[in-house]
């Protein structure tokens, strides 16, 4: 698996952590926001670092 192909993944991560949290925030499940956001950060983090290579 190339950089690109991995990067295009963490993309689709992202994409789906974003749809689980707005989710999350219409039913008013804080607790599940709050784990949705720690993962966004770290998912953001290694797309960063990916990007960089």
């Amino acid at each position: 698996m190339t950089i690109s192909e991995l990067i295009i993944i963490v993309r689709n991560r992202l994409s789906t952590l974003g749809q689980q949290r707005g989710h999350a925030v219409a039913i008013g499940d804080v607790e599940r926001v709050a784990a949705l956001d720690a993962d966004i950060a770290e998912t953001t983090t290694t797309l960063a670092q990916l990007e960089s290579l």
